[in-house]
């Protein structure tokens, strides 16, 4: 080890730069990463989610209140200028690259299928953006969007008692959304949703470790995970399974576990730490993949929904390292 790295309590610590890697949160990451790309790819093949295996994948479906509420962990109050120009280099830019690169692969997917359409291109995407934050040729970049409204929202919020009252309203607004179905524009329910795990993250970056609290949050998750869990889909603000009230008892009940036990990681994990580690680019790059698996499962013809999901599967863990490496050469994010 380096003589100016120091370990201290599950992160390495550079005494001349004074930055942090925490290696508990690349492992959560990385794994809920993995988790996302199963569920997509088990969509894109048309499994039923609510069935055996896949259905306990319900118990820890908390991985998008999660990156909100980590993001919320290193909050530091900026100028609004600084973090929206921090911000739009950090999420915008990503945004508009992936996002550009699932449209060239949907563009010549449907060119191939004799299905390319202006309509198509400006109009179908243009109105999806507005109304999801993002284009249908990279359906999961929503939460860049979403995260950008939400961290700059926070941070120009300069008045504590009024962010107080944003964090307690939050719930209540994102329900109300929810009952009468309304998530537009920029998928405004899930922006509401963001805004409190984000919040929540500001609040228990330093209680959440506290004994008490995490003894509590243990309980409340083997209530969860005995009696049912609660969960909302963040994106959709879509109530899945159980109360939609107590999702929110259930997914920081959830999170505060996973923080916790992170902090029993005191070495880089092999292959979830380098996905955590490099998030932006797995979870980025998949979606357009998947499109490509599903033309070549429509191609030949599959209908068996092993072999589709095997396919899918293979896709992914060949392209995804594959674009990893051409990051790291060429530094795209």
């Amino acid at each position: 080890m380096p003589a100016d790295v120091k370990y201290v309590g599950g992160v390495f610590e550079n005494q001349k730069v004074t930055k942090a890697r925490n290696l508990g949160y690349d492992f959560i990451t990385g794994f809920f990463i993995l988790q996302m790309i199963l569920l997509h790819v088990l969509q894109f093949a048309g499994e039923d989610l609510t069935r055996k295996p896949y259905s306990y994948l319900i118990y820890v479906f908390f991985y998008m209140p999660w990156y909100f509420y980590k993001s919320g962990t290193f909050f530091r109050e900026r100028g609004v200028k600084e973090t929206l120009a921090k911000d739009f280099r950090k999420l915008i830019l990503p945004l508009f690259f992936f996002s550009l690169f699932g449209l060239c692969v949907e563009a010549a997917i449907r060119l191939a299928e004799g299905e390319f359409t202006l309509r198509w291109l400006i109009l179908s995407n243009g109105m999806n953006f507005l109304r999801s934050g993002c284009i249908h040729a990279n359906g999961a970049l929503w939460f860049l969007t979403v995260l950008f409204l939400v961290k700059n929202l926070y941070n120009a919020i300069r008045s504590e008692t009024v962010r107080w009252i944003a964090f307690a309203v939050s719930p209540l607004l994102a329900y109300v959304l929810h009952r009468f179905s309304v998530n537009w524009p920029l998928d405004l329910g899930a922006c509401v949703l963001g805004f409190f795990y984000y919040a929540c993250g500001v609040r228990m970056r330093n209680l959440q470790f506290r004994p008490s609290v995490f003894a509590a949050a243990v309980a409340c998750y083997a209530v969860f995970c005995r009696m049912g869990i609660s969960a909302i889909d963040v994106n959709r603000n879509a109530l899945l399974s159980g109360d939609y009230i107590l999702a929110f008892v259930n997914a920081l009940a959830g999170i505060v576990v996973f923080c916790n036990l992170a902090r029993f990681i005191r070495r880089p994990v092999p292959f979830f730490g380098t996905i955590g580690r490099d998030s932006m680019v797995f979870y980025a790059a998949h979606w357009p993949f998947l499109l490509v698996a599903r033309y070549l499962v429509a191609a030949c013809g599959i209908t068996d929904p092993v072999a589709a999901v095997t396919l899918y599967v293979g896709v992914e863990a060949v392209a995804l390292p594959c674009v990893y490496a051409l990051n790291k050469r060429f530094g795209w994010v």
